[in-house]
């Protein structure tokens, strides 16, 4: 139990190291084997009399009208996990500074023999606009944890490609930032391509579709066409028009989606594009606004799906569902004939049309 306030210059209490002082306007710490004492100015109080603390995490009000006092867990000392992963930041740094020269982020060497390999700390904190004590710091694996803000003007600084960068966010125990508008890349494009004659396509963290082969406009061409005004596979699903008469198998499929989506939204919480594509989706279909309330969260796993098709008839596919290795952000769906039934239809409808 502590039972005198460590402020105002007297002792800290038993087990504290030191003696605690206390300037106006200050909040100072000791920390003793029973927790952490802070001490700063004295709310309004008309007692003026010691006060004790038996609980951790309580707050005692004006001790002896000098001051006031909490008690918390006393800090731990950081894991072997948290060093070893501050160190493997620091040395990742210090190799991608290593690597570069002062030509290739435009600066001038300057006259003579440089003494560091690749660019100095100072260049790398102008570069960046990261203060040079702070990133001496990450050099050094101090205790110090860098923001978003900081890996990203980092990983500009550094010239870090699109793996390096998330390989330094992942370091730093920080989810890596979202790939943005960029187009998908020619092996994407490729991949999807090479998987004909069955259906492939890809989706961003928004569920818009960005890339396709021919064999989903067999099937999707209402939202893969090029004169659609929009291609979000969410709003496709749940098109308050056709939502009505779509069989239990289409609501289950876009249930589903929604299950899948929702982990994507929360991870890219307060983003407009995420927000304003719920708000249309939560007006218009009463489904989906009852499920998203319910905050259910499930990855899609590999199923059959029945869709239907204005011509076709009902066609049965197995899906799959996986992450490129070079754009984890992105989602490729495969969908396979799953009846003998749903591969004669696809042959027929594309039958006069160059092979699928």
């Amino acid at each position: 139990m502590l039972s005198r306030p460590a402020c105002g210059g007297v002792p800290a209490n038993p087990g504290c190291v030191g003696t605690i002082t206390r300037a106006p306007g200050t909040v100072v710490r000791s920390s003793s084997p029973k927790g952490t004492i802070e001490c700063g100015p004295a709310p309004p109080c008309s007692r003026r009399k010691l006060l004790s603390v038996t609980h951790p995490g309580f707050v005692a009000g004006a001790a002896a009208g000098r001051g006031w006092f909490i008690v918390g867990p006393t800090p731990t000392p950081s894991s072997p996990t948290s060093q070893a992963r501050r160190a493997a930041l620091a040395d990742f740094l210090r190799t991608r500074r290593a690597a570069l020269r002062p030509a290739d982020v435009g600066l001038d060497p300057g006259p003579g023999r440089r003494r560091t390999p690749g660019l100095r700390r100072e260049e790398v904190a102008q570069l960046s606009g990261v203060g040079l004590s702070w990133y001496t710091w990450l050099e050094q694996s101090r205790a110090v944890t860098p923001s978003g803000q900081v890996l990203l003007a980092l990983s500009r600084a550094l010239a870090l490609t699109a793996s390096e960068r998330d390989h330094l966010f992942h370091l730093a125990a920080l989810p890596p930032p979202p790939p943005g508008d960029a187009p998908v890349d020619a092996d994407t494009t490729a991949l999807i391509d090479a998987l004909l004659p069955h259906i492939a396509f890809a989706l961003d963290p928004r569920f818009d579709v960005v890339a396709h082969n021919r064999a989903a406009e067999l099937i999707m061409a209402s939202l893969v066409a090029p004169v659609s005004s929009h291609r979000n596979l969410l709003l496709w699903l749940f098109d308050p028009v056709t939502w009505p008469t779509a069989p239990p198998a289409w609501h289950r499929n876009a249930h589903a989606n929604m299950l899948d989506f929702r982990s994507e939204f929360d991870r890219h919480s307060g983003d407009p594009a995420f927000v304003a594509l719920v708000e249309e989706l939560t007006t218009t279909n009463p489904a989906f606004r009852g499920w998203w309330a319910d905050h259910d969260v499930q990855v899609l796993e590999p199923t059959r799906k029945l869709i239907p098709h204005p011509t076709l008839g009902p066609l049965a596919f197995l899906s799959t569902q996986t992450r490129p290795a070079h754009a984890p952000w992105l989602r490729l769906r495969i969908l396979v004939p799953a009846d003998a039934g749903t591969r004669a239809a696809l042959d027929a409808a594309s039958a006069g049309s160059d092979p699928l």
